[in-house]
């Protein structure tokens, strides 16, 4: 009688679990059989999304008008601003004070599909170091925090509130990009801000548009970052070495300004902020600045931003500044482990200024514009509702048949869960996409064989009588 494997019945096993699907049992390499599990096993990143953001609407979602507290503070729910992956984000008042603050909620959870998704007390360490800074100047590009607490279900964080971000500003009240004047003071102020949060030894690895929000009140002209939910920190507070980079990490954040070693799947750094922040400065002189912009197929815009810093890009330094350019070739012989040359990159925003002949005592574009209510309240003024309905109309317009769907890759570029956006941008939505494609061939060539239930068949004596009626008309 032979004796029975076990390794042999659980691939069995996987096999009917997988239709037939034949796996290798891993003789002669253990690591297949750990890989084929895995991959037999493997869910579709944006069902677990999806999943996410249905457990947080039941666990974590407040009405508008209720009241929640911390021992010392209590709030009311305004409305909600924010319907993000894992949580939401609400506008609050403070029943002593009256001041509003933002409050964002996630749920209590220890299920291990929910892990990634967990950001909040990321968030909430950084936001603690950054209350640790004396000086006000490499303050003022952060929220302050202003409590945290937890209940029964979930726990959330007040934290200051901010005006429109700057993807709002552009798209949905300008239209247009930034005045080089307003350009050039923005990218300055991000430098200061990344330089900042380098300085307490975080990197964002996230950066997009969406992350910086302009103040509000006497803070209008202050860019502030914010959305730390995939910070990592390099550096312990008490050492001055770097962490050794892992070998492999997953792409994480917004494919148009991940930074190149993100594709390679490579440890991210100080430089890799750095070359986001080179893409975000360039494009906002000219909004379709990026030559990749609209491609979400890694391969091909990872190819696109080898080939800029190659510099076969050499008309968007014209339209931008030739000091960015400059910027461009330090930023590409940047080591893992090096400290960023601040003053150097400054020294070039300067002599793009006296490049480009610009006014800073101007006004920043969006002074004049009745930013009446703020970016996180996710409300927009009544004469632009119209601007952002036009541009969804065309978005929709122009999308092709095989591209992605639209709620899936807001999900993906919105979402907070670690490690898990280019999982939902490339697996979940292109594989639904194909998935959508195959069914819509398959009812195509269905309905060309299917009969027309809606048709009038006549009957014998009727098509007899008109066959004869032809044949009368006809002699005629």
């Amino acid at each position: 009688m032979s004796r029975r494997d076990p390794i042999n019945d659980d691939i069995q096993a996987m096999n009917d679990k997988t239709h037939g699907t034949v796996i290798d049992s891993g003789e002669r390499d253990p690591k297949m059989r750990t890989r084929a599990l895995r991959s037999a096993e493997k869910v579709n990143p944006a069902e677990r999304v999806d999943e996410a953001k249905k457990f947080a609407a039941k666990v974590a979602k407040l009405d508008e008008g209720s009241l929640l507290g911390t021992l010392k503070h209590k709030y009311k729910v305004i409305r909600e601003i924010q319907d993000g992956a894992f949580g939401f984000t609400y506008k609050v008042q403070h029943l002593a004070t009256k001041n509003e603050y933002a409050l964002k909620t996630e749920p209590l959870t220890d299920a291990e599909s929910m892990k990634r998704f967990k950001t909040l007390k990321t968030e909430l360490v950084l936001h603690q170091a950054m209350d640790k800074i004396t000086n006000p100047i490499k303050r003022q590009h952060f929220c302050q925090l202003v409590d945290f607490g937890c209940t029964s279900a979930f726990k959330f964080m007040v934290i200051t509130l901010l005006g429109e971000n700057l993807y709002t500003i552009t798209r949905i009240y300008l239209n247009r990009a930034f005045t080089p004047s307003t350009a050039l003071r923005v990218s300055i102020q991000m430098l200061r801000a990344l330089m900042d949060l380098h300085g307490l030894g975080y990197v964002h690895r996230f950066l997009k548009p969406h992350t910086f929000a302009v103040g509000l009140g006497s803070d209008l002209r202050i860019i502030h970052m914010c959305d730390f939910s995939l910070a990592w920190q390099f550096k312990e507070e008490s050492e001055s070495s770097v962490k050794p980079p892992r070998n492999r990490v997953k792409m994480m954040g917004a494919i148009r300004y991940t930074s190149r070693n993100s594709h390679h799947s490579r440890e991210l750094s100080r430089r890799d902020d750095l070359e986001s922040w080179l893409y975000l400065s360039m494009e906002f002189f000219y909004l379709n600045m990026l030559p990749w912009r609209g491609d979400q197929i890694p391969s091909r815009v990872l190819l696109k931003k080898e080939r800029f810093f190659a510099g076969d890009y050499p008309r968007m330094f014209k339209r931008a500044s030739e000091r960015y350019k400059d910027i461009m070739l330090y930023l590409k012989e940047m080591k893992f482990e090096e400290t960023p040359d601040y003053p150097f990159l400054m020294q070039c925003l300067t002599d793009a200024k006296d490049e480009l002949q610009l006014d800073f005592g101007l006004p920043y574009d969006w002074e004049n514009l009745p930013l009446e209510i703020s970016a996180v309240t996710a409300e927009y003024p009544s004469h632009f509702e119209h601007k952002k309905r036009a541009a969804k109309d065309k978005m929709e317009d122009t999308q092709e048949p095989s591209a992605v769907n639209i709620d899936h890759f807001k999900a993906a570029t919105d979402m907070a869960g670690k490690d898990v956006l280019i999982d939902v941008q490339m697996e979940g939505t292109c594989k639904n996409a194909k998935e959508r494609q195959k069914a819509m061939d398959s009812e195509t060539s269905e309905d060309a064989s299917r009969p027309n239930m809606n048709m009038v068949v006549p009957s014998e004596s009727e098509a007899s009588e008109a066959v004869h009626s032809h044949k009368s008309e006809t002699e005629k």
